[in-house]
């Protein structure tokens, strides 16, 4: 396990810059994003209040949050969530566009591991993205109204996709217009 923990960090530099490029093609071409030239920056405050509120356990997942950002008031336009657990049991990379209220716009699972599409098919809630891997409002304001619940409950306990659920429901509220 220690070798395959230390495989994961080694590749860490390769890896987030494919996150920092799925990334920017959320920003530039999902349906209700804005311009392209996009700028990406991690968003590590959010990141946090959601790992404080949520318990999260940094030493059991990584978590890497982007947001793009559009016009000159910086306003969030859009962004990606990504998750790995560690020793490679398995990762998933979340794409949000934000409408200009800043509500969630749309939402696409771009990249799921075998493990985590297991947990996806057979997690309440949350099962609905492995089926739409774009969204249309209604199942999104679904989505968020599952996720919210999941994170008023706290049922965040040992599941990746739980946590995965909390920082999104997270991103929902600190963005509400």
């Amino acid at each position: 396990m220690l070798a395959a923990s230390a495989a994961v960090a080694q590749n860490a530099p390769a890896q987030r810059a494919v996150i920092l490029e799925k990334a920017r093609f959320i920003a530039d071409h999902l349906p209700g994003a804005p311009a392209q030239g996009s700028e990406l920056r991690p968003d590590e405050t959010l990141l946090a209040r959601a790992a404080e509120k949520y318990h999260m356990a940094p030493a059991r997942h990584t978590y890497e949050l982007y947001l793009a950002t559009a016009g000159e008031d910086g306003r969030p336009a859009g962004g990606a969530i990504f998750l790995e657990t560690p020793y490679g049991e398995g990762s998933l990379l979340l794409g949000l566009v934000l409408s200009d209220e800043l509500r969630v716009r749309r939402a696409a699972l771009l990249e799921v591991s075998p493990r985590y599409r297991e947990d996806f098919e057979t997690t309440t809630g949350t099962g609905i993205l492995t089926r739409y891997t774009m969204m249309s409002a209604r199942q999104l304001d679904y989505l968020a109204s599952q996720l919210k619940k999941q994170g008023a409950a706290g049922e965040v306990v040992g599941n990746g996709i739980h946590h995965m659920g909390a920082v999104l429901a997270t991103i929902l509220q600190q963005h509400r217009p």
